[in-house]
């Protein structure tokens, strides 16, 4: 699917460097829409030679432009995402492209509609793209239940846990985000399970990111990819990262800010003409930083928007939202990234009632976890009120002997570096004996083979 040809990609490039002075421009006349059949109206009055023009700079009544939000180059996502039905297809892209004056809806011109919707005709012909009819944007895991994954008692060990096929054969019983909310009979705009929002980062910030989104637009290879994305990241302020801290309590504003990253970073790795794909890593230092970061703070936002805000805050759909976003991201590294805590994943599991596939996150995201990370500690604790009851035993196991075998060994993998993170450590390795003492599933047995294991590791955190 990744093979477009350099010319291709060499003509349309042409159109990329005047996209951001689109907002400079005078909106399009606005027709209403007085009609159903499209297609042989898109026939007859379309131009493809001026439709990728039109979706890269003509804006709407709020200066934007279809690339805007959508961000892919070439408008791949709508060919993509489309129905594999062309002329429902064609029926979708005009009733959402034409302005409705009536109903707010749309945002270009009806024979600016006719324009974009024969280029994306074409483009799907000439990259020969069967559309998924707005399936998921990952396929929905499925295959071996949860709770037949390990029964519980069997020793675990580390090649097990790495042979866990998550992406492909561990089913999950919830769903990930649709690219568009509805269909062409109900238009969904202000829905917020899908990905493309309302809110244009790109407008908002300006600056620095336009500047990145410009480069990108003229050659979007994984470089420019993921300097745009880094400096997304970096252009929103403290506040805006994490809603609920440093004054800033706009919930909705933060995870639609979140989701027009996660919309360029799944139309980067659809789009057939360059090499990156779901789950791979650009970044060279993934502890600090994943190009996947987009998607885990959506779903940590949607959950901020509960335990932080005043309970008028919390943004609609908020466990669908927490747990399809945390789950797809962590999906792309399995917790390598140092942001990505079981304590959230694992919570938003656990109230959908999924404790069996909590437990087996919290351990594949222990084995897999940067060096010299505290959340390796963490998912120990993590697990010690977070595992399904019948597995804790099991599963606290493995995981203190994992550690404490990696530091007999002196493995600088398991190495706290810092004093803050020793301390917070120790804190939480305390909170973990208490909830194994508390616990009333596991027998006096099961706690006397497990509380020496926690102060073990106690101790050789202390005395790093």
């Amino acid at each position: 699917m990744k093979a477009l040809s350099q010319l291709f990609k060499l003509i349309y490039s042409i159109w990329f460097v005047s996209t951001l002075s689109s907002c400079n421009k005078t909106p399009p006349q606005i027709t209403p829409i007085k009609q159903v059949n499209w297609s042989d109206s898109i026939s007859q009055y379309g131009s493809s030679s001026l439709g990728l023009e039109l979706y890269l700079d003509q804006p709407d009544l709020n200066g934007r432009s279809c690339v805007n939000c959508h961000l892919s180059p070439t408008g791949f996502d709508l060919v993509f995402f489309g129905k594999s039905n062309s002329r429902a297809q064609d029926s979708i892209i005009i009733q959402r492209a034409v302005f409705d004056p009536q109903t707010g809806h749309g945002h270009v011109s009806i024979g600016d509609a006719y324009h974009i919707a024969a280029y994306l005709r074409s483009l799907r012909i000439s990259t020969q793209t069967v559309p998924n009819n707005n399936s998921t944007v990952v396929p929905i895991p499925s295959g071996i239940s949860p709770e037949n994954v390990w029964n519980g008692t069997t020793p675990l060990t580390e090649m097990q846990i790495n042979n866990w096929d998550f992406r492909n054969n561990i089913a999950i019983s919830f769903e990930f985000p649709k690219w568009f909310a509805g269909d062409e009979t109900n238009s969904l705009a202000h829905d917020n399970t899908d990905f493309i929002p309302e809110i244009d980062l790109l407008t908002a910030k300006e600056g620095d990111v336009s500047t990145a989104f410009e480069a990108y637009l003229i050659d979007p290879n994984n470089p420019n990819f993921l300097a745009l994305m880094q400096t997304a990241h970096y252009s929103l302020t403290e506040g805006e990262r994490h809603p609920g801290e440093h004054n800033y309590y706009n919930f909705t504003t933060s995870f639609d800010y979140q989701r027009w990253m996660a919309t360029l970073y799944f139309q980067h790795a659809i789009d057939p003409s360059n090499n990156f794909n779901f789950g791979d890593e650009l970044s060279p230092n993934i502890s600090n930083f994943s190009i996947a970061d987009a998607l885990w703070d959506a779903g940590n936002i949607a959950r901020r928007s509960q335990d932080n805000g005043d309970g008028t805050q919390e943004i609609d759909n908020r466990l669908q939202n927490e747990l399809g976003w945390l789950y797809l991201g962590w999906l792309t590294n399995y917790g390598a990234r140092n942001s990505f805590e079981t304590q959230y994943l694992g919570t938003a599991l656990k109230d959908y009632g999924e404790e069996h596939l909590a437990t087996l996150v919290i351990l594949k995201s222990m084995i897999s976890r940067s060096d010299h990370s505290q959340l390796i500690y963490d998912d120990i604790f993590s697990l010690s009120y977070l595992s399904k009851d019948e597995w804790l035993a099991g599963a606290m196991n493995f995981a203190c002997n994992h550690v404490i075998n990696g530091l007999n060994n002196n493995n600088p993998r398991f190495i706290l570096l810092q004093d803050d993170q020793k301390t917070v450590t120790l804190n939480n390795l305390g909170y973990t004996k208490q909830n194994i003492i508390n616990n009333n599933f596991l027998d006096s047995t099961q706690k006397q083979n497990l509380i020496p294991l926690v102060d073990s590791i106690a101790d050789f955190v202390t005395n790093m």
